[in-house]
């Protein structure tokens, strides 16, 4: 569970130890930050999408920091316990939409999920359309590395960092407010420790996925009112593997960025980031995540081991 009182023993504060632990997903995040600051610059509209939802996960940040000390709770952010942890979850992460969407696109064959349900963001109204645009604006989204960049890249990991990590973050502090605010008791509703957390989570999930569903008007490729129920279908199921199965930000990063790139094409993917010298280090980071699990393999059923006990099967 995402909440949690200072007693609990599991991701308690180590100072140091958490600085590490952040690093590869904070190493993410602010080169995705790059892309959202690059477009804003070229008067791209989705540049002030992206920057507005990556500006509201740090915004929940801070207000994390006020909850915690001022009601006296932890709220455990959702990040792996180690670099090799995120490498394995990283890498599933990609896997699992290759598995579903790519293979079965590449032989020509229909996919497990229907991959029109699962239309990125960055696609569509958030892209700015080819409507009246500027000049650079159109270059800027004809560009083969710069379209790879934003839409696998920085899309794949600011999505995930707001609506996956932030919205449910936000969604379990306005759960405890509502229980604090509606109930007859001075300590407001009580449903017992266990009661209440599930409460303020199950208030969490709701917000994340009408949240998600929401900004998703923004994607003029979603249409269909099935669309957007299988929109919320995905939010629960993402909360899921990462607040309960506990496969941190750094599955849903993988996921997220792996969906993007079918979305585009693998090839035309890896093709754009070959085109920039950038983009040889974006590969560079890829290249260095799949090494280190390889070198490291021998700590596989350790991390799997660890994942089973904390799932509590």
């Amino acid at each position: 569970m995402a909440l949690t009182s200072k007693d609990y023993e599991y991701g308690e504060s180590r100072n140091a130890e958490d600085i590490v632990r952040a690093f590869p997903s904070l190493i993410l995040l602010i080169i995705a930050l790059v892309g959202v600051v690059w477009l804003n610059f070229n008067n791209v509209p989705a540049g002030s999408i992206y920057l507005g939802l990556f500006l509201y996960g740090i915004a929940v940040l801070f207000l994390i920091m006020f909850f915690t000390k001022s009601t006296d709770k932890r709220y455990e952010i959702p990040i792996t316990i180690d670099i090799y942890t995120f490498n394995v979850f990283f890498i599933l992460g990609w896997l699992l939409p290759i598995i579903l969407f790519g293979i079965p696109k590449l032989f020509g064959a229909k996919s497990i999920v229907t991959a029109k349900y699962f239309v990125p963001l960055a696609f569509g109204g958030a892209s700015g359309g080819l409507g009246a645009q500027s000049f650079a604006v159109l270059s800027t989204l004809a560009d083969p590395f710069w379209r790879s960049f934003i839409i696998v890249f920085s899309a794949g990991t600011i999505e995930p960092f707001a609506v996956g990590f932030a919205s449910v973050a936000f969604g379990v502090i306005l759960g405890y407010t509502i229980r604090k605010l509606i109930g007859k008791l001075p300590q407001g509703l009580d449903f017992g420790k266990a009661g209440n957390k599930w409460f303020d989570f199950g208030i969490a999930m709701i917000y994340s996925i009408i949240f998600f569903i929401v900004i998703h008007k923004l994607n003029s490729s979603y249409i269909l009112l099935s669309m957007f129920i299988a929109a919320g279908i995905f939010r629960f199921l993402m909360n899921m593997c990462l607040y309960y199965i506990n496969l941190t930000l750094a599955f849903l990063f993988g996921f997220h960025q792996a969906n993007n790139a079918i979305a585009i094409g693998l090839g035309e993917t890896f093709k754009g980031f070959l085109s920039h010298p950038a983009g040889f280090l974006i590969l560079g980071f890829y290249a260095l995540i799949i090494i280190s699990f390889f070198v490291n393999i021998k700590k596989l059923p350790e991390v799997f081991k660890n994942l089973w006990k904390l799932i509590g099967l």
